[in-house]
C-alpha cells in the first residue's frame, strides 16, 4: 500500500485595535499583521504479510513540514498613521524533516485473549531561520503493547502500554501579538516534541436491549511538557517542562428505554475527569496542566418517533 498527501494553507491576517480614553486625550490603537504561508508533505508506504501465527505490517514514512511567517506590529499615531515598532522573532520560516519506520504484529494467543503490538522509531530535523535560526535533530523510539480479553459476546477488556511522541505546533516558535487580550506570546526556538508513557485500561459491557457502557482509565507519565512558561526577562510563551503526570477516567454509556416501553428513545452519556500535575516554573508550585480537562459532561435524550420521519432530542 502506498499513501500520499499533499497540504498547503495561505493567510493573510490583520488585527486592528483602537481605544479612545475620552477627555480630550488622544486615540490609542495598534495593529498586527501576519502573513503566513505552511505546507505539509507526507509519503507512506506499508506491506503486509502473515508470520509467526499472526499478522505483520511493516511501515515506513517520510515527512516534510513547514511554516513561513512575516508579522509586523505598529502603533497609532496622533495624525492617523501607524508607526512600525520593534518585534525581533516574528518572522522567520521552520521547517521539519521526518522519517518514521515501525513494525507492527498482532495474533490471537489463546480463547478469548488476542496481542497487537508495534515497535517503531523516529527520525525528526528541525531548521528555524531568522534572528533565532538553528537545526537541531532528534531520535525518539515510539511504540505500544495491547492485550485484549473478551470472556463472551457483551464483555471485552483491554490494557495498552504506549511510547507516545508529541507534533509540534511550529507558530509556537515565532513571536505573536494578541490584541484582544493585550498580551504578547514570545517564540521559542528551543521547543522539542513532548514525550510519553501512557497506560490504559478500557471496559466494555453490552447490556442487551438496555445499551451499553464504557469505562476507560488512563495514567501518563510525560517528559518534555509543552505548556506556557516564562521566556526570556519578561517574556512567556509555549515551552518545554521536565515532567509531568495526568490521570483521566472516562465513562461513556447508551440506555434505551425500548424496554420500559418508550419505544425509539435512548439517552446518551459521556463524562471525562481529570487531574494532573506539573511544577510551575516560575512559581515553583504544583499545578494542574494548561487546558487539561478537570470536569466534563455531554448528555443527550434522543426520540426517534416510531413511524415517522422525526426525531427530537
Amino acid at each position: 500500500k502506498l499513501i500520499g498527501l499533499e497540504r498547503y494553507t495561505h493567510v493573510d491576517l490583520t488585527a486592528l485595535s483602537r481605544s479612545y480614553p475620552g477627555y480630550a486625550l488622544p486615540t490609542l490603537g495598534q495593529r498586527f499583521t501576519q502573513d503566513s504561508s505552511e505546507g505539509e508533505s507526507i509519503l507512506r508506504s506499508e506491506y503486509s504479510f502473515g508470520a509467526l501465527g499472526g499478522d505483520w505490517q511493516w511501515a515506513l514514512e517520510g515527512a516534510f513540514n513547514y511554516v513561513d511567517v512575516t508579522s509586523g506590529l505598529a502603533n497609532l499615531q496622533p495624525d492617523g498613521s501607524f508607526l512600525d515598532q520593534p518585534l525581533p522573532d516574528a518572522t522567520a520560516r521552520v521547517e521539519e524533516k521526518r522519517a518514521e519506520t515501525n513494525v507492527s504484529y498482532g495474533r490471537p494467543l489463546w480463547t478469548g485473549w488476542s496481542l497487537q503490538s508495534s515497535l517503531g522509531v523516529e527520525y525528526s530535523e528541525l531548521t528555524q531561520t531568522g534572528p533565532a535560526g538553528k537545526t537541531r535533530d532528534f531520535v525518539r523510539p515510539k511504540g505500544f503493547v495491547s492485550l485484549n480479553w473478551k470472556p463472551d459476546a457483551d464483555l471485552d477488556l483491554s490494557f495498552k502500554a504506549e511510547r507516545r511522541v508529541g507534533q509540534l505546533n511550529f507558530f509556537d516558535f515565532i513571536d505573536s501579538v494578541n490584541l484582544q487580550d493585550q498580551n504578547a506570546q514570545a517564540g521559542n526556538p528551543d521547543l522539542v516534541p513532548q514525550q510519553s508513557w501512557d497506560l490504559s485500561l478500557e471496559a466494555n459491557r453490552k447490556f442487551g436491549r438496555w445499551g451499553a457502557l464504557k469505562v476507560k482509565l488512563g495514567h501518563s507519565q510525560i517528559e518534555d511538557l509543552v505548556d506556557q512558561i516564562p521566556i526570556g526577562a519578561t517574556g512567556t510563551g509555549v515551552g518545554n517542562i521536565a515532567s509531568a503526570e495526568q490521570w483521566t477516567t472516562e465513562i461513556t454509556s447508551t440506555l434505551n428505554f425500548d424496554p420500559l416501553g418508550w419505544k425509539g428513545a435512548k439517552w446518551d452519556f459521556h463524562t471525562v475527569l481529570g487531574d494532573s500535575k506539573v511544577e510551575d516554573p516560575l512559581a515553583r508550585q504544583e499545578r494542574l496542566i494548561s487546558n487539561s480537562t478537570v470536569f466534563q459532561i455531554d448528555t443527550m435524550l434522543r426520540w426517534d418517533v416510531p413511524s415517522t420521519d422525526w426525531a427530537i432530542s
